[in-house]
């Protein structure tokens, strides 16, 4: 006996760079999208997965999830293993959970992946059988990534990263180059739109044109090229980097480090280089407040 499927999609689309200004993320109801299920084991294999951090979002060794915080943990896992497509199943009838899922939560779960994970939307439809299907689409494509790659690789070179002693220094040295080199692209900040790719690595690094987003992706492929335990913390307005440096975790906000002068000046300034979550929070400066549940392990 075939199964009966419901013709019901939920589009989740949320644009990583909404962080940066007001922007609104949607949510809307699709017509069933065809496309094949491909086996979960076979279709993709897994790398660029990093630690699970955070013990509110778990990674799942299973096919199953119970109630709404495994959901949760399930996009987690499917982002982390850089599976594009990936069908589970629920033991209760979750058709609700999957139509509110909070566009806040996927958002942080998509900084708690690699960079090269990370997602632009994800479609997710289910059948009667409560059988769920998430589909991927990557932020980044594979020829981005590959110039993206090759860029930092000519970085590193260029900027002679091997000759300093300290990972400190390494970090730094990159840091300031893509503050000399970019600026803040303030009509996307402003309007949501923009002429340069500056929600994306590709805007600070091939264009000189960065916001939030755009920073923060540069700053954490490089930070992956290091070999360097890095996730990108987020809030409602805001993304940066934070760094594990022999156990302890740093933040790095390249944004704030690349200001805007009213003189038109431009200068690369250290106050968001390498502090400590205490020495963060300590400015007190209500834009770098992130959800302490889910970042528990950065405290």
């Amino acid at each position: 006996m075939k199964k009966i499927f419901i013709p019901i999609t939920i589009l989740v689309l949320v644009i990583s760079n909404f962080h940066c200004y007001s922007k609104i993320s949607l949510y809307d109801l699709y017509e069933k999208l065809d496309y094949s299920i491909v086996n979960n084991e076979l279709y993709y294999q897994k790398e660029n997965t990093k630690e699970n951090y955070s013990s509110k979002i778990k990674y799942l060794n299973k096919d199953t999830v119970d109630n709404l915080d495994e959901i949760y943990s399930m996009f987690y896992t499917v982002l982390n293993n850089g599976y594009e497509i990936y069908s589970f199943k629920c033991t209760y009838n979750c058709t609700k959970d999957l139509e509110y899922i909070d566009k806040d939560k996927l958002s942080v779960i998509n900084q708690l992946v690699s960079v090269k994970n990370s997602y632009k939307t994800i479609e997710t439809s289910y059948d009667t059988d409560y059988k769920v299907t998430l589909k991927v689409i990557n932020t980044y494509t594979g020829e981005e990534k590959e110039q993206i790659n090759n860029e930092i690789d000519r970085l590193i070179v260029e900027l002679k990263v091997n000759n300093y002693p300290s990972i400190e220094d390494k970090i730094k040295v990159f840091h300031d180059y893509v503050a000399d080199h970019s600026k803040y692209d303030s009509v996307r900040a402003e309007t949501g739109t923009s002429e340069y790719n500056s929600n994306k690595a590709t805007g600070p690094l091939f264009e000189g044109m960065g916001i939030c987003d755009g920073y923060t992706d540069a700053l954490s492929f490089y930070l992956d090229k290091l070999g360097l335990e890095n996730i990108k913390v987020t809030n409602n307005e805001h993304v940066w980097n934070a760094v594990k440096l022999n156990g302890i975790w740093y933040h790095i906000d390249l944004t704030w480090d690349d200001p805007i002068y009213t003189n038109g000046m431009q200068y690369t300034i250290h106050d968001y280089f390498m502090l400590t979550t205490n020495e963060l929070i300590n400015k007190n400066d209500n834009a770098h407040n992130f959800d302490e549940s889910i970042y528990d392990f950065i405290k």
